[in-house]
């Protein structure tokens, strides 16, 4: 496992104006950067850049004049490297323009046109089928699986009202259940990526001795944990609900019932029933373990990637993954926040 440790960063960062082509390396009037990233929220990832107004910095008139009625702000296309390692591309969403010396240009990447909704039937497809179908839909969005699924899934209308990146989030969540995976989405320096949670391990050990400077741990059973799972589907015959019980006794009389109910369509059969409620009790008859961390800088971590943790203090040691990141860049001092959930080895 690699040790973090204190060094200085070669940090570039160039904006390419969208009606000229021209390029600019603003790297030098960056007075901070942050790049966020969530995991499968629907958030895009955003990098923040705070820059220095400059009066005499005309060329850049384009963005730190406000121009009212004129789009010369936006889609301009972002790129930040980290030691000539691709961290971020994107394009500028939004500039924010004050009195002070500073002015505040926001990028995202290619999440951010998954929130435009259209409709998709889904037949005889895979989770990763779906998304490919789903990101070929719009031209600027460059796409790739890196890790497919294999489960068929249930054929579905997404006819009402559903994003894009809902439409996928829905595909991978009945994928992550069939087959037991933790099948995401992410964008990979301007390539919207298909994965699995297990081949993102970053390699880093963080803990009380290395370069962990704040924690909050976390372990409840209050918010996704069930141990009591029915399915039912209506019988139209009978006028009633048949019933598929699937449940854990020693953790129903530790915790109580925690019921978790869903519907299944009418062509599975009863082996494929009780096969699919007993995949989700597997599934979520575990705590909900989760850390909070900051920690120094590490490029490479962002949301949904894995980090060996060791924390003596609290007898803490496992791999835990990343479901947000925030990377802040300041006077060539780097740090990470991190809010990271545990999954036991398998």
């Amino acid at each position: 496992m690699e040790k973090l440790k204190y060094r200085d960063y070669e940090i570039i960062c160039i904006l390419q104006n969208v009606d000229t082509g021209k390029q600019y390396d603003i790297t030098k009037i960056i007075t901070e950067a942050t790049y966020t990233t969530e995991l499968m929220t629907g958030a895009a990832g955003k990098l923040e850049l705070f820059l220095l107004n400059k009066r005499n910095a005309t060329d850049l008139n384009f963005l730190r004049m406000a121009r009212q009625g004129q789009d010369e702000k936006h889609g301009h296309a972002v790129t930040l490297t980290v030691d000539g390692e691709g961290v971020f591309m994107g394009y500028v969403t939004n500039v924010e323009i004050t009195q002070e010396h500073i002015f505040k240009v926001t990028a995202q990447d290619s999440i951010f046109w998954l929130k435009s909704k259209d409709i998709l039937y889904t037949e005889e497809m895979t989770a990763s089928d779906i998304f490919s179908d789903v990101a070929s839909r719009k031209a600027n969005i460059s796409h790739s699986v890196k890790t497919a699924a294999s489960a068929i899934l249930t054929p579905f209308d997404y006819a009402n009202n559903y994003t894009m990146f809902a439409m996928i989030e829905h595909a991978i969540n009945l994928a992550n259940v069939e087959e037991r995976k933790q099948y995401l989405i992410r964008d990979e320096f301007g390539t919207l990526v298909f994965t699995e949670l297990s081949e993102l391990h970053s390699g880093l050990t963080l803990g009380d001795y290395e370069y962990m400077t704040t924690y909050k741990y976390n372990s409840t059973i209050a918010e996704r944990s069930y141990n009591h799972v029915r399915a039912y589907r209506p019988n139209e015959d009978l006028g009633m609900f048949d019933t598929w019980l699937a449940k854990d006794s020693a953790s129903i009389e530790r915790w109580g019932q925690l019921n978790f109910l869903f519907e299944v369509d009418k062509e599975k059969t009863d082996a494929e029933i009780m096969d699919l409620a007993e995949k989700k009790l597997a599934f979520f008859n575990v705590p909900t373990e989760t850390i909070s961390i900051t920690a120094l800088g590490h490029i490479g971590v962002y949301a949904g990637n894995g980090v060996k943790l060791k924390i003596d203090s609290i007898e803490l040691v496992g791999n835990f993954w990343a479901t947000r990141a925030k990377h802040t860049f300041r006077n060539n001092y780097h740090t990470m926040d991190l809010e990271m959930f545990y999954v036991a080895d398998s």
